[in-house]
C-alpha cells in the first residue's frame, strides 16, 4: 500500500553514504579522470574510494592492459596526496574465466593493488551447479579477490539473471 501511496519511508539518504567500491574511470569503460573522480569524491564527503576497471580479456579485448595499469599505478601514487581525507583504494575488476580462473595482471602490478574484483563477462546459459562452481572456484583464484561485482550477472531489461546458488557463494 506505501507504494501506490508514494509513501515509502526513506530509508537510506544520499549524505548516508561513505564511498563507493566499484568505480570505472578513462583508462576503462568511465568517462571521469581519475582527478575528477577523486574530486567530486572527496566534495561529497566520500571517506574512500576504490577504483576499478576491466582488466583486458578475451570478452573485453580492448580494455586496458599491463602497460595502462602501470599507468594508472602511477597516476594514483601521485594523485593520492593531493586528497587527504580520501582513502582511495586501487582494485582491478577481472572476468571470471568458464573453468572459474582469472586472467590476473602482471605480478609486479598485482602487487601493488589493494584487492581483486571479480565478475562474469560470459557464458551466462551455464546449469546453476558449474555456474556455482565457476563462482567459488574465482572466489579463491587469488588471494587478493576480496569483491564480487554483479553476482548473478544481471543487466537489466537486457540480461536475465544467471543462475547460481547465491546462498553458497554467500558462505563463501
Amino acid at each position: 500500500q506505501a507504494v501506490l501511496d508514494r509513501n515509502l519511508p526513506k530509508l537510506i539518504e544520499l549524505t548516508d553514504l561513505q564511498g563507493d567500491l566499484n568505480v570505472n574511470s578513462n583508462y576503462g569503460s568511465g568517462k571521469a579522470t581519475l582527478s575528477d573522480i577523486f574530486k567530486t569524491c572527496q566534495q561529497a564527503g566520500y571517506a574512500y574510494i576504490a577504483i576499478a576497471d576491466q582488466f583486458t580479456c578475451a570478452e573485453h579485448p580492448t580494455d586496458f592492459n599491463n602497460h595502462q595499469l602501470e599507468e594508472q599505478l602511477a597516476e594514483i601514487k601521485k594523485l593520492t596526496p593531493k586528497f587527504p581525507k580520501l582513502k582511495i583504494f586501487h582494485s582491478l575488476k577481472l572476468s571470471i574465466n568458464k573453468d572459474g580462473s582469472v586472467d590476473l595482471p602482471d605480478a609486479k602490478l598485482l602487487k601493488q593493488l589493494d584487492f581483486l574484483t571479480i565478475r562474469i563477462n560470459s557464458d551466462y546459459a551455464l546449469p546453476e551447479a558449474i555456474q556455482t562452481k565457476r563462482l567459488l572456484t574465482a572466489l579463491g583464484a587469488h588471494p587478493k579477490v576480496k569483491q564480487l561485482s554483479a553476482p548473478n550477472a544481471r543487466l537489466l531489461n537486457q540480461r536475465t539473471p544467471i543462475a547460481i546458488n547465491i546462498e553458497k557463494i554467500i558462505e563463501a
